[in-house]
């Protein structure tokens, strides 16, 4: 969960321009609000990757081999990764 508090430190926070400040906060509501959510992959036995968000990826054998390995967000609506392999789903 991201420290308001210790970013409010980091970035000068108290010496900036209240309109800063007012831009400031409402990113960090933003920030916590997408991090708290998740988007949830879940493979295929294919290897094709299907977003809770409507979106289906496929990554090569060079790359990536499940998507929270190339970035932490999903590329289509930003919300935290949560992948679940082919494996997992299995033996659900």
């Amino acid at each position: 969960m991201i420290d308001i508090e210790k970013e409010r430190e980091r970035t000068g926070y108290s010496g900036k321009p209240q309109q800063w400040q007012f831009g400031f906060d409402l990113a960090m509501s933003i920030a916590q609000k997408a991090e708290s959510e998740k988007c949830v992959w879940r493979e295929t036995e294919d290897g094709i990757w299907g977003t809770e968000c409507g979106r289906d990826y496929v990554f090569d054998s060079y790359a990536a081999q499940k998507p929270s390995d190339s970035g932490q967000y999903c590329s289509n609506c930003g919300k935290k990764i949560e992948d679940v392999p082919f494996e997992d789903i299995e033996h659900e």
